[in-house]
């Protein structure tokens, strides 16, 4: 009698890529296409793909996504392929915001001077729900000129420290 062999199929399993700013939010992406000389047979299907969710402010990391491949009948055929895995970017990058402070000019008094808090501007703002700390913050009470009203701020969800996800900018 003559001997069978069939070999797995080669594919290339490219999984989904991620490039979005820092939103508080859940980012993950299930997308996975198949390439090489073959590529899945006819009918068949990437199913039940599980993908790694990201929120802070990832670089590097990659969409380590796992899967089962099915054939149009629902039968869990992936190992029937060898698959060479391509891993999508994960990158979430900081959300940017300019923090300002406002100036004072007035005449001698004795009294401390600053102003008051700081304000966010620029495209984004801060994210639903996070709020600006005062870390440190300039005071003046003699005689000063062209001084910068210098303040250096932290942001928080809730009792979370989320300032790394932030990249800050500040206007004095």
């Amino acid at each position: 009698y003559g001997r069978v062999s069939i070999l797995p199929r080669p594919i290339i399993a490219t999984t989904g890529s991620i490039d979005c700013i820092y939103d508080d939010m859940s980012h993950s992406n299930e997308t996975v296409t198949a390439s090489g000389t073959y590529g899945l047979c006819t009918g068949h299907y990437f199913s039940d793909v599980l993908a790694p969710s990201f929120v802070d402010a990832v670089s590097g990391e990659k969409n380590t996504a796992t899967f089962l491949i099915r054939r149009a009948s629902g039968e869990d055929v992936t190992h029937n392929y060898d698959i060479a895995y391509v891993y999508g970017p994960v990158t979430v990058r900081p959300r940017p915001i300019t923090v300002k402070t406002e100036g004072y000019n007035g005449v001698y008094d004795g009294m401390t001077h600053a102003d008051g808090a700081p304000t966010v501007h620029g495209e984004y703002g801060l994210c639903s729900g996070h709020e600006m700390q005062i870390l440190l913050a300039a005071k003046f009470k003699d005689v000063v000129s062209n001084a910068e009203n210098k303040v250096e701020i932290a942001i928080f969800c809730d009792t979370r420290n989320v300032t790394s996800n932030y990249d800050i900018t500040y206007d004095y």
